[in-house]
């Protein structure tokens, strides 16, 4: 310990296809405010969005930018980590990624610092999963948001896991607060939209792993031909191209983080990602959900499937059931029936309960 009154915590986060690791460890940091001096240590290619929330981060190189093997990957790794331990006395590392970096491992052992797994489910199956049989050889706590789809019958690799190994679960983690003040028209001020308009949200770019230009312009032509009133909306992720941005028949809007803005827009269009569709559950957000068969580790079918038979969103798996769930969300009754079921859940702070478990730390 530093022996400060406040807890020095480093977030660690590996460079994932989209922003889902640095955006858990982001909400975490900034409701740890009052309790935690949070910096990060990032392989995240955009990582300028913690700079912005008021963060220190370093962002250390990976290893196909030094061009050097994994052996010496993980040497360089582990004495960054090493330097960033010792140089700022941190209490507890809290690492956000597929797999836990040896380096960190190292690092936090030769000084003494718990290492926290902050660790997504719903794995696919035939992945490496070597580290969840033995996590405990990795690190010193796990820590697991709770999961729309976890509860479907097909827990993949996760059934041996949770049998040997029960991680601290947490409610949903996502960043923003679901009563935010501002109202509609402000929030669509700031978009620089035209309150007259009904807004559909498209967010179907998982960062950097596919290519969905086909399926969000059918997504968008859809929308346009509902009728005069309706606009598209396409939000890109900070680690798209800005070359990419114009989408012709919709207005393109980047901002992070999306969900202070959920509530202006009628309903959303998104791959079923992690932090999109929990983003959505917590602001009560009809959507069509589109999963991304490309991920490396994320089983977003068994999410988007989890919503659909829970009543709480449309499952789209193909370009028709996309158009057909498009103008089933169209109908006011059908998006009220949603948003009735999605108010009858109780979702926890899963941040504010992260908090506590990094807490103990201490």
């Amino acid at each position: 310990m530093n022996g400060s009154e406040v807890q020095r915590v480093l977030f660690v986060t590996s460079n994932g296809a989209g922003m889902g690791h640095l955006t858990r460890c982001l909400a975490i940091a900034m409701k740890g405010k009052p309790r935690f001096q949070s910096a990060f240590l990032s392989l995240a290619k955009q990582s300028d969005v913690v700079k912005k929330a008021g963060f220190d981060v370093l962002t250390p190189m990976g290893k196909d930018e030094l061009g050097v093997d994994w052996q010496e990957w993980h040497h360089y790794f582990s004495k960054i980590v090493d330097s960033a331990l010792r140089h700022n006395s941190v209490d507890t590392v809290v690492f956000d990624g597929t797999w836990v970096y040896r380096g960190i491992t190292q690092a936090c052992r030769r000084h003494g610092v718990e290492l926290i797994w902050l660790r997504r489910g719903l794995w696919k199956g035939g992945r490496d999963c070597s580290q969840l049989a033995s996590p405990m050889s990795h690190v010193d706590k796990i820590i697991e948001p709770a999961d729309v789809g976890h509860d479907i019958d097909n827990l993949g690799p996760m059934l041996n896991v949770y049998e040997r190994n029960v991680p601290m679960m947490v409610s949903p983690i996502t960043i923003g607060d679901s009563s935010v003040l501002a109202s509609r028209n402000e929030l669509l001020r700031e978009l620089d939209l035209d309150p007259a308009f009904s807004y559909v949200l498209i967010q179907l770019g998982a960062g950097t792993i596919n290519d969905i230009k086909d399926i969000r312009q059918r997504a968008i032509e859809t929308v346009t031909g509902l009728g005069k009133q309706w606009r598209a909306v396409v939000a890109f992720s900070p680690l798209s191209s800005p070359s990419l941005q114009h989408p012709p028949g919709a207005v393109s809007i980047r901002v992070y983080p999306l969900a202070r803005f959920l509530k202006v827009f009628e309903f959303g269009v998104f791959a079923a990602g992690y932090n999109s569709i929990h983003e959505a559950l917590v602001h009560r957000l009809p959507c069509v959900l589109v999963p991304n068969y490309q991920t490396s580790t994320d089983d977003q079918v068994r999410r988007a499937q989890g919503m659909n038979q829970k009543g709480l969103g449309l499952m789209a798996a193909d370009v028709t059931e996309l158009e057909r769930a498009i103008h089933a969300l169209s109908d006011l009754e059908t998006r009220d029936l949603i948003k009735m079921r999605l108010s009858e859940l109780k979702i926890g702070d899963g941040a504010a309960e992260a908090i506590d478990i990094i807490a103990m730390s201490r």
